[in-house]
C-alpha cells in the first residue's frame, strides 16, 4: 500500500518547526522520502546555515542540484556519494514510501547509515508499525497525527527517538 503522499500544510508546518527546534546552525538534516517537508524546510532556512538533503526516488526534485540524492529504498546504502554521507546527519525525517515491514526496515537501514551516533529521528508511518519501529530504532509513538492532502485509509502516526517539548509521547 502506497502511503507517501503530500502532507497537508498544517502537518508540514508542525514537522518543519519540530526539526528547526532540534537543530542548530551547521546541522545536517536528511529528508528521506519526504519531499513536502524538504521543500518547506529549504524555503524556511535560507541564511540559517542548515544543510538539508532530500533522499528521494522522484527525479523531479533534481532541480535542487546537489541537495537532491536519487534514492531507492530497495538499495538502502547504494546512492550517489553514499560514503560521503555516512554518519554525518544530526536530524533525519523519514516517511517510508510503502506500509510494509520490508520497506520500513530498508528505510531505517538508510537512516542508520546516514545518522550520527545520537541522531534525532522523526518517522511518520502507519500506527500498525508501532512495535516494529520501536524495536528497530527505539522511537516511540507521539500524540501527533500527521495528515495528508486528501486523507489516507490507514491511521498514520508520528514517532520520535528523542524528547520533545512540542511532540508528546502517547
Amino acid at each position: 500500500m502506497l502511503i507517501n503522499l503530500s502532507y497537508n500544510e498544517e502537518t508540514t508546518n508542525i514537522i518543519v518547526q519540530e526539526i528547526l527546534s532540534h537543530t542548530d546552525p551547521g546541522s545536517l538534516i536528511a529528508c528521506i522520502s519526504t519531499p513536502t517537508v524538504f521543500v518547506k524546510l529549504k524555503s524556511m532556512t535560507e541564511g540559517l546555515n542548515r544543510l538539508i538533503y532530500l533522499f528521494e526516488f522522484d527525479t523531479r526534485f533534481d532541480v535542487y542540484g546537489n541537495y537532491f540524492i536519487k534514492y531507492d529504498y530497495m538499495n538502502p546504502t547504494k546512492f550517489q556519494e553514499a560514503s560521503k554521507f555516512r554518519n554525518k546527519f544530526d536530524f533525519i525525517m523519514i516517511d517510508p514510501p510503502f506500509l510494509s515491514e520490508d520497506c520500513c526496515t530498508k528505510s531505517i537501514i538508510t537512516t542508520r547509515w546516514l545518522g550520527k551516533e545520537n541522531c534525532k529521528i522523526l518517522l511518520c508511518t502507519g500506527a500498525i508499525m508501532r512495535d516494529f519501529v520501536n524495536r528497530l530504532i527505539k522511537a516511540r509513538m507521539t500524540t501527533f497525527y500527521p495528515l495528508h492532502k486528501g486523507g489516507l485509509a490507514n491511521e498514520f502516526r508520528c514517532y520520535i527517538n528523542y524528547e520533545s517539548k512540542n511532540l508528546k509521547f502517547e
